[in-house]
């Protein structure tokens, strides 16, 4: 069976907790964790922590792979590998966040309701 969009569609409808959801790496800033090109999956579900590797999405529409190093109501404080380096981003400017659970090398030109 291919890991279809159909696919999951069908596996969504029999679960109600598990929101399983794959974003693209657009920057090198996590290597060689996560690297550029590779994709991410992330649970909608599960609750981030303190040590989680993140997936950031912006207000404008970008987005990014950070781990999470400290969380307050205003701001969050995460890390980069690629230069090494921590930093503090408003809240302000982030629409959601969401702890990696895996991270796959990238298919070029990849569906990704067909090839993943």
């Amino acid at each position: 069976m291919y890991n279809d969009a159909r696919h999951f569609a069908a596996m969504d409808g029999q679960s109600t907790r598990t929101a399983v959801f794959v974003g693209r790496v657009v920057h090198a800033n996590m290597a060689p964790r996560h690297k550029q090109g590779h994709f991410v999956l992330f649970d909608k579900n599960e609750p981030v922590q303190v040590g989680d590797d993140i997936f950031v999405v912006f207000v404008n529409g970008g987005s990014i792979v950070w781990r999470l190093d400290g969380i307050s109501e205003t701001e969050l404080t995460v890390h980069s590998y690629a230069p090494e380096m921590t930093e503090t981003v408003s809240r302000r400017l982030i629409r959601e966040f969401y702890p990696v659970m895996w991270s796959v090398k990238g298919i070029e030109r990849a569906d990704l309701g067909t090839d993943l």
